[in-house]
């Protein structure tokens, strides 16, 4: 068996739109019988999780913080947002209500983007005690104390109270004293700036005070600077020129940074060119196939047209759910098609796992094609292109192609090529010669004669065909020149009656060489609109890279878990819903950005926290024998499968004298260390489920400080009841019920957010993979081909990995 992690981050996101020793290991095993082991994957190993439940109906409680109606409207749109701010109710301890002004922070801590931080995560519950005790009381405070806890990895209450003024208490008086001072000390600059004088005024207060209701000491501010300022003798008119300058100045900044929210109508619109517009009987043509198709003259159709050169990735989970979600908001359709124009690269392994991974994602094409299907009509187009002399067969080599465009783009000594002039005549024989196989490859190719005046490089004469002696994946052997990109996507697109062809920006300079290419031919034209591509921090998405990676032996495959391939991510754990609702929280814009992968964790997080059911496993283990338990009892402890929710679910365990911890939950020396919640000597704490054991003794191999076991003993008195307040918890597996696993526990592929450069394989991160034996219980094991995944209390989620297959362990 194997497992992998699933460990995601508690991360609350808002969308925007436009922007362990071998030894104890084989001791264990050699101790008890064992049924197949199991390896376990991680890809984050932290203490403790937040736990998150689906947002239902949970308006009652979202009032009973004084949140309005149009709050709780926006916080009913998204699920997350509505788990978020229901378990920060819970952990602030309000759920009974409270004043509106505690509300609104717990919704602002619930929403705010500081609080994706991993430490801030950490330390949410700490934050919220502060605000629901009434130490923290204003977003200010606030402001500081999100400072605090994402650059703390350690929570140190004294000096988190310095830094956000927890108990400072600043009056109405004490703000009025202080603009007055304020206002008195800038009287000669107001009656020369006027205005000009509001923002180092105001913010000269705010440094005097801190931590100052901002609402309340602008109101004061603000009445006091406009009395202040018609008393000044201050005249606006000798500043109205520059005055209007500032303010044009400021509207502009404001358009920059505001976010680009518009209708998808508006956004396929895209940059309009009077070439683009499709004639009576374009349109007509459009209707009259469409009808032959059953279909009605309006149905909208869109394509995920991936190329068959490799495997998928992140990035085209956002394309095949961008344009599959289009078309089904449209009550339209979605073709897959196989962009297969280079046999060289193309293979069929690559053409099945891509139809796989599209059924996997929950997607369901219309029809499946590919740009072979349209061969014979792209040549027949082409002869047409000829014809009209829009095509020329060229003998130029690709050295000479380079210089005759460089001069293109200097605009000094223009040489196009001199092939460009030839009859149609002899480009039709020469045409028919490049089909029949009489050229070597390279000797000659059809360049579509563009406009090499044009400022678009895309315009200046690109090839539409090459010779290619390559069998293809689909058509065999039956052609030995095949079209390029160029000059296929768009004719394809026409062809099969696209209504919105959709693609990524790095396109978006191609999209005059499309509209001119189906011009000349006389083809229907289909809107044009450009994106965003995904990228994602700490990664790479590069096609070259990635094969870098795999040949190279930097990962173990083309589904190593650190890589963002389709393949990877599934062998990760994500699920499909997962992956679209990553893809739906990014959104499409046509800002480019970088996501961080806290996000896919955070979506990853809400779906798992509800479906997977909580396990107990030991990744380092500490052997533990409790002297005072009969050697001969085993018990059955009960444990819930859901800890605080609604379902009932539990499993069992065995519980016996010998146990194992992790080594990370015991520390010497640590008995009087109030903030250390695990074992130490003469510490208790208490077993998950179980029983409360301390420390008696610490038992050392020979002649080493290597910790060979632990001698404890139980409260047999106490026995499991819990008593309140208790704050030591650990888990546990028992010898009796231990069964070795092999954890594989991941983190970022690379050390830096943008890897890139030309040493960027130094930036791999060392320790992206780490390696671990330990144990799971009998539940796991014996449950796992059900369950597939699990969450191990206070490690993360695991998945159970392929490898297991195949693997000793």
């Amino acid at each position: 068996w194997m497992l992998k992690t699933f460990a995601t981050l508690g991360i609350s996101v808002s969308r925007r739109v436009h922007r362990f020793t071998n030894s104890t290991f084989n001791a264990a095993a050699s101790a008890v019988a064992f049924t197949p082991s199991a390896t376990y994957h991680s890809y984050y190993r932290f203490a403790s999780l937040r736990k998150m439940s689906a947002a239902g109906d949970d308006t009652k409680l979202f009032r009973s913080i004084g949140l309005k109606d149009s709050t709780l409207k926006n916080i009913g749109k998204n699920a997350s947002t509505a788990s978020t701010l229901k378990q920060c109710i819970a952990d602030a301890g309000v759920s009974n209500g409270c004043d509106a002004s505690v509300g609104k922070l717990i919704f602002d801590i619930a929403t705010a983007k500081p609080m994706q931080n991993d430490n801030a995560q950490t330390h949410r519950k700490q934050l919220l005690s502060y605000v629901a005790n009434g130490g923290i009381q204003n977003v200010v405070q606030l402001a500081a104390a999100y400072k605090f806890i994402t650059q703390n990895v350690t929570f140190d209450a004294k000096k988190f109270e310095q830094s956000c003024g927890v108990g400072v208490v600043v009056t109405e008086a004490q703000i009025t004293q202080t603009v007055d001072e304020v206002i008195a000390k800038y009287k000669t600059q107001l009656s020369e700036k006027g205005k000009g004088c509001l923002g180092v005024m105001f913010k000269e207060i705010k440094s005097t005070l801190p931590w100052a209701d901002g609402k309340q000491m602008s109101a004061i501010f603000n009445a006091k600077f406009k009395a202040a300022l018609q008393s000044s003798g201050f005249d606006p008119k000798k500043n109205k020129c520059k005055k209007e300058k500032k303010v044009e100045e400021k509207k502009q900044a404001a358009e920059e940074e505001e976010e680009e929210v518009e209708t998808m109508d508006k956004w396929l619109t895209g940059r309009e060119l009077e070439v683009a517009k499709n004639s009576e009987s374009q349109l007509a043509q459009k209707k009259a196939a469409l009808a032959k198709l059953g279909l009605p003259a309006d149905t909208f159709l869109s394509r995920f047209p991936p190329e068959p050169n490799g495997f998928l990735h992140i990035g085209h989970c956002k394309a095949m759910t961008f344009n599959f979600t289009l078309a089904d908001s449209k009550n339209g359709s979605c073709y897959l098609r196989f962009d297969d124009t280079n046999p060289t690269t193309e293979k069929q392994e690559f053409i099945d796992s891509i139809v796989e991974n599209v059924t996997w994602m929950g997607f369901a094409p219309w029809k499946v094609s590919y740009s072979s299907d349209y061969f014979r009509e792209l040549h027949e187009l082409a002869l047409r292109m000829i014809r009209n002399g829009d095509a020329y067969v060229c003998h130029q080599s690709d050295e000479q192609v380079k210089a005759e465009r460089d001069s293109f783009r200097k605009r000094v000594n223009v040489t196009p090529s001199p092939y460009r002039d030839r009859s149609v005549a002899e480009n039709l024989r020469l045409f028919e010669l490049m089909r029949c196989g009489y050229f070597a490859e390279g000797e000659a190719t059809l360049r579509m004669k563009g406009d090499f005046t044009s400022a678009n490089p895309n315009m200046w004469d690109h090839i539409a065909y090459r010779i290619m002696y390559a069998a293809h994946p689909k058509s065999g052997d039956a052609w030995c020149i095949y079209p390029t990109y160029d000059y296929t996507h768009c004719i394809v697109d026409s062809l099969e009656w696209i209504t919105a062809s959709c693609c990524t920006l790095e396109f978006e300079n191609r999209r005059e060489s499309y509209f001119w290419l189906l011009d000349v031919l006389d083809l229907y034209k289909p809107v044009v609109w450009e994106y965003s591509r995904l990228n994602l921090t700490f990664n790479v998405l590069s096609k070259r890279k990635l094969l870098v990676l795999v040949n190279d032996g930097y990962v173990r495959g083309w589904d190593d878990p650190r890589m963002l391939t389709v393949n990877g991510l599934r062998r990760r754990g994500f699920s499909a819903t997962i992956l679209r609702d990553f893809c739906n929280r990014v959104g499409v814009t046509r800002k480019d950005n970088f996501i961080s992968p806290a996000l896919l964790y955070a979506c990853a997080r809400d779906e798992l926290n509800r479906t997977c059911s909580r396990a107990m496993a030991v990744i380092e283990p500490l052997k533990i024998v409790i002297t005072n338990y009969d050697a001969h009892k085993v018990e059955d402890i009960e444990c819930p499968d859901f800890p605080n929710t609604q379902q009932q679910s539990t499993h069992c365990v065995k519980f016996s004298r010998v146990i194992y911890i992790d080594a990370s939950d015991f520390q010497s020396g640590q008995a009087k260390n109030k903030k250390f919640y695990g074992l130490s000597e003469a510490k208790s704490v208490r077993l998950k489920y179980a029983y409360q054991i301390t420390c008696k003794e610490v038992v050392y191999k020979a002649g080493t400080q290597e910790i060979d076991y632990l001698r404890c003993e139980y409260d047999a008195k106490q026995g499991k009841t819990v008593k309140k307040g208790s704050k030591g918890f650990i888990t546990w597996v028992s010898e009796k019920d231990a069964r070795p696993a092999e954890f594989r526990l991941y983190e970022h592929l690379f050390t830096v957010e943008k890897p890139g450069g030309d040493d960027w394989l130094k930036l791999l991160n060392p320790q992206s993979e780490l390696i671990c034996k330990g144990f799971v219980s009998e539940y796991v094991a014996s449950t796992m081909a059900d369950k597939q995944r699990y969450q191990f209390e206070r490690y993360g989620y695991f998945v159970r990995d392929p490898d297991s297959d195949s693997s000793p362990h």
